[in-house]
C-alpha cells in the first residue's frame, strides 16, 4: 500500500482509515455483547407456568417451545423423552424446570442462547481411575534380582523394565496378566487378581542358555557368532 505523507510531517494519511476500522470492530463487539446480554436477561427473566397430568416429557417440551422462545435440539437420537410425568409449576426458570425433568435421569441438557441441547449423559470411564499400581520384584530361584527384565501387561503395550534391584512399578487394569521375560529365562505369566505387591520368580532356560554366549556388546546365539566376535 502506498502511503502518502503530509507536507508538514511524517504522519501517514492512512491513520484515519485505521481509526475507522477500529471503530467498526468496537461497534460489532458492542452488538455481540449486547446480544449476549439480552439472551442472558431472557434466560433470567423468563418464568414458565406448566400444569400437565400424565403427559410425556416430549409433550412438556412441546409446551415449553410454544410458550417461550426456547427450542430443543437432540444431539443423541436415543434420548428417552417418552416417559410420563405429572407437573405443576408456577413461576419457574427454564433451568429449574430442566432440573426437575432431567436432574435424576440419564439425560443431560445444555442451554446455548435460546436453544437447549439434550443428550444422553456419558458415563465417564476413566481408565486411570480403574487401574491399580503394582509394586513388584523379579528374582531368580536363588534370590538374586533379575536386572532389566521386561514386564508387560498382556495384550497391551503397557510395560516397563526392572531396575538394579529387580524392582518395578507399573499401573495396570483390574484383573490384568503380566508377562515377564528376560533372555536366558523362561517367560512367565502372572495373574494380578487383587494383589498390589508381588514377587515373581524366573527359572533359567537351560536349553536357551546353552545357545547363548555373552559378548562385550550384549548377548548372541552361538549360531550367529561366526565371525562376529
Amino acid at each position: 500500500m502506498k502511503i502518502l505523507k503530509q507536507s508538514n510531517g511524517d504522519i501517514p494519511l492512512c491513520i484515519p482509515k485505521l481509526v475507522r476500522v477500529v471503530r467498526i470492530s468496537l461497534f460489532l463487539l458492542f452488538i455481540v455483547m449486547t446480544q449476549l446480554h439480552a439472551e442472558n436477561l431472557y434466560s433470567q427473566n423468563t418464568v414458565i407456568n406448566l400444569k400437565l397430568e400424565n403427559a410425556t416429557v416430549e409433550q412438556v417440551l412441546d409446551k415449553i417451545e410454544k410458550e417461550t422462545e426456547y427450542s430443543f435440539l437432540f444431539t443423541d437420537k436415543s434420548v428417552d423423552i417418552d416417559w410420563t410425568v405429572n407437573i405443576d409449576i408456577h413461576g419457574k426458570s427454564i433451568n429449574e424446570i430442566l432440573e426437575i425433568l432431567f436432574g435424576k435421569t440419564n439425560v443431560e441438557y445444555r442451554i446455548v442462547d435460546k436453544q437447549i441441547a439434550l443428550s444422553n449423559r456419558r458415563l465417564v470411564t476413566d481408565s486411570v481411575n480403574q487401574q491399580k499400581k503394582i509394586n513388584g520384584s523379579v528374582i531368580e530361584q536363588n534370590g538374586n534380582p533379575v536386572i532389566g527384565a521386561n514386564v508387560v501387561e498382556k495384550g497391551t503395550t503397557n510395560g516397563t523394565i526392572t531396575d538394579m534391584n529387580g524392582h518395578f512399578v507399573l499401573s495396570v487394569n483390574q484383573g490384568a496378566v503380566l508377562t515377564i521375560s528376560y533372555i536366558g529365562y523362561i517367560t512367565k505369566e502372572f495373574q494380578i487378581n487383587d494383589k498390589s505387591n508381588i514377587i515373581i520368580y524366573l527359572e533359567e532356560d537351560s536349553e536357551l542358555l546353552d545357545e547363548i554366549v555373552v559378548v562385550g556388546y550384549g548377548t548372541m546365539k552361538r549360531k550367529d557368532l561366526t565371525g562376529a566376535v
